[in-house]
């Protein structure tokens, strides 16, 4: 078996730095640069451990979402430690929050010590929470959760709806019919076309806030609605 482990984090010249060290012992690296990337390769594979530098990731919005599908243990690592930030990294998964050591010798015997505490567990596969992820969007229908670029973003019941039927389809271009028919439970009322592009309209606007002039939910003249198309180079989980 393949010892990897998963590195969050932004700074390239870090990550090399410490991979090699842990390369010269027996363990490579995969290296993400967002909790959403950090997401979908711990629900695809199984790691030593999710390392993520807490100097450079914002963490704290999704980190409920990763601890919910992997047993894998999970690091934070700062330069700048607070008893606060190390209960709220705990309340929300993390196995192991501390202070960067100076050396890369020194993180790893602090790792290295976590893990063996936590081999049983590690070994246990968790059953995974379901996740849909469109061009920086992601969905956890189980929470009734979203985020955006990894920014959390309310939505009421019908919006979420209607977003979830848009995601679990996000490939199509949905008809008024089918969306009022799976969000509101019926075939068609006289203001269902108006109802329809009211929700898409704050849906949009909401996502706007976080990101400028970014529809996600756009218009297909005379046919319905259809989600952003992704780059070609994006990927979705199912």
């Amino acid at each position: 078996m393949v010892l990897e482990y998963l590195a969050v984090e932004l700074d390239d010249a870090v990550h090399v730095r410490e991979s090699a060290f842990w390369l010269s012992h027996g363990i490579s690296s995969v290296r993400v640069t967002s909790m959403n990337e950090a997401i979908e390769k711990a629900r695809a594979n199984q790691y030593l451990y999710i390392g993520i530098n807490a100097d450079n990731i914002n963490y704290k919005p999704l980190l409920r979402v990763l601890r919910d599908v992997t047993n894998d243990p999970i690091f934070i690592a700062t330069s700048n430690y607070s008893t606060q930030e190390h209960a709220e990294a705990s309340n929300l998964g993390a196995d192991l929050y501390g202070k960067a050591g100076d050396t890369p010798e020194v993180n790893y015997g602090a790792v290295i010590a976590k893990i063996n505490q936590l081999n049983d567990r590690a070994k246990q596969r968790k059953k995974l929470i379901k996740t849909l992820y469109h061009d920086n969007v992601l969905i956890v229908p189980s929470f009734r959760q979203v985020f955006f670029n990894e920014i959390p973003i309310t939505l009421t019941k019908k919006e979420f709806d209607m977003l979830y039927f848009f995601m679990r389809n996000r490939l199509m271009v949905l008809s008024f019919q089918q969306i009022f028919r799976n969000v509101w439970g019926n075939d068609h009322c006289d203001a269902s076309h108006e109802i329809i592009r009211n929700h898409v309209k704050r849906i949009n606007a909401k996502f706007n806030a976080v990101l400028p002039k970014y529809n996600f939910i756009v218009n297909q003249r005379g046919v319905g609605y259809k989600l952003k198309q992704l780059d070609c180079k994006k990927q979705c989980v199912n």
